[in-house]
């Protein structure tokens, strides 16, 4: 006759508390960012920067790998923000080279290109979380307006609540 052993009730607490824990953490990880404010959104959606300034916009599409998670931007070394998918982030910048960046992503290699900005032009960029990296797409001007369209403008900007839609010049 086989004989079953009782449960043991304290390891079924332990494993339960366990898996609560791990979706916590993971709840907090994919917390969503706040929409950018109305004002920005409106100064982005001109597509025209202050004189003298060229603007930069970095668009996440929709997508199912690493979606839940913001990916962290980086403009010339500094933060710009992190994007979710559906989202954006706007900056207007100094004419002269710049590096934009996507920073490592949940175990992803981080990527950059350098582009140079010329004043009264606008540069969009595609941020793609994809197998083993993330991608970084210049994007045709009336495909990055079309983008921008459908997106929403990231609260996260430069680490702070708010986008600071200038980036300071080193």
């Amino acid at each position: 006759m086989n004989v079953i052993p009782p449960q043991r009730p304290c390891r079924r607490l332990v494993r339960g508390a366990g898996i609560l824990a791990v979706l916590a953490l993971t709840a907090l990880s994919c917390a969503p960012i706040p929409k950018g404010s109305p004002d920005l959104a409106a100064r982005a959606l001109r597509f025209s920067p202050d004189p003298g300034r060229a603007a930069v916009y970095v668009v996440r599409p929709a997508q199912i790998t690493g979606g839940l998670a913001p990916l962290p931007v980086f403009l010339d070394h500094a933060k710009l923000g992190a994007i979710m998918p559906k989202a954006f982030l706007y900056a207007e910048v100094l004419p002269r080279e710049h590096i934009l960046e996507l920073a490592e992503f949940h175990a992803a290699n981080s990527t950059s290109t350098t582009f140079k900005a010329e004043a009264g032009q606008c540069y969009f960029y595609e941020a793609r979380v994809v197998l083993g990296g993330t991608r970084l797409t210049l994007l045709h001007a009336e495909e990055g307006r079309q983008r921008i369209g459908e997106s929403t403008l990231s609260g996260d900007s430069a680490g702070q609540p708010g986008p600071a839609p200038l980036i300071p010049v080193r």
